[in-house]
Parts: structure tokens; sequence; C-alpha cells
């Protein structure tokens, strides 16, 4: 290949190269993507960045070299493109499985109208075996709103008295409820 350092020739020789290495940068492009429409998309784009950097780019016997560096770039740069895409789609298709699977449970209210029944039953059946004392202090701060020094007040009892009668109406709450409520 002859160099031409004139501008005006920069067009011709561009042609040449492009006649000359086109299928061979296509074959090394499918090379590393296994894929055809890929390589002819990749080596269209080689071909665009040799012709926008005409000016710097040394048409010598050393072209292949250079085309097959900028080849190799673009198509890892796809590759890794590729792979943040799949990724992100892996993503977003378990995302969408995890809501549609999320608005299917909520759409059946039969199931959730039934396990909120089970846990009220529970709850009520709960309270009613609680000690007196300790159901009257419970249902005045939860039902009525009462403050612990109110009801140690209307009960005629030390704060303290209370706060261990919240603490005992919860510990009976909890142990009854943990099969349904695994945080409480």
């Amino acid at each position: 290949m002859q160099v031409n350092t004139n501008k005006e020739d920069l067009e011709v020789t561009f042609r040449e190269v492009y006649a000359s290495y086109l299928h061979k940068v296509r074959f090394f492009a499918f090379n590393y993507l296994q894929d055809q429409q890929a390589a002819k998309c990749v080596a269209q784009e080689v071909f665009i960045t040799v012709w926008e950097n005409r000016d710097s780019v040394i048409f010598d016997e050393n072209i292949m070299g250079y085309l097959l560096t900028v080849t190799k770039n673009k198509c890892l740069n796809l590759l890794r493109r590729k792979k943040t895409e799949s990724s992100f789609n892996n993503f977003k298709k378990e995302q969408y499985d995890r809501d549609s699977l999320n608005y299917m449970a909520l759409k059946d209210s039969s199931s959730t109208d039934l396990y909120a029944k089970e846990v009220e039953k529970i709850f009520r059946a709960s309270v009613d075996q609680m000690p007196e004392k300790i159901k009257e202090a419970f249902l005045m701060n939860r039902f009525n709103n009462f403050k612990y020094t109110e009801i140690a007040e209307k009960q005629r009892v030390n704060i303290k008295t209370i706060e261990y009668r919240m603490m005992c109406a919860l510990k009976i709450l909890r142990n009854n409820l943990k099969d349904y409520l695994p945080l409480l």
C-alpha cells in the first residue's frame, strides 16, 4: 500500500483501506462476538472511527494492526454493554415477577381476609385469657389511649405496676401470635 500524506488523497486511500480490509475486520469481529449482524455493525463502526480520525491515522503497512486494535476495543465495549443490558433485563424481569405475585396476592383478598380474621380471633382470645387487672390496663392503654400515669391513678397503683401489667399483656400476645406475626 502506498502512504499518502496529501490531504486530497486521504479519501482515495480510505476507500482502498475499506475495500481491502472490510472482510478481515468483519471476520475478526465475528470471532469475538459470534454474531454476524453485530460483526457487520462493529466493522462499520471501525471504519467510521478511521474516517473521523483520518487526519491522525497513518495509512501505511501497519494499518491492519490499527484496524484490529480498534475492532477489538469496539467488540469488548459491545460485549460489556450487552452484559450490562442482560443483567439489567434479568433484574427487571425478576422485579416484574415479584411485583406480579404481590399484585395477585393483594388482588385475592379472600386469603388476606381469612388470615386477618384468624389473627383477630387469636388476639381476642389472648385478651380474654389475660388476668382482669392486666386486661383492664392493656385495654385502657391500647384502645382508650390512656397514658400509664392515668391508668395508675384510675387503678390506684404505682406506675411501675402498670408497666409490669403492660409487659405481661404484651408477652401473652407475643406468645399467642408468634406464628402469625413473626416480627412481634
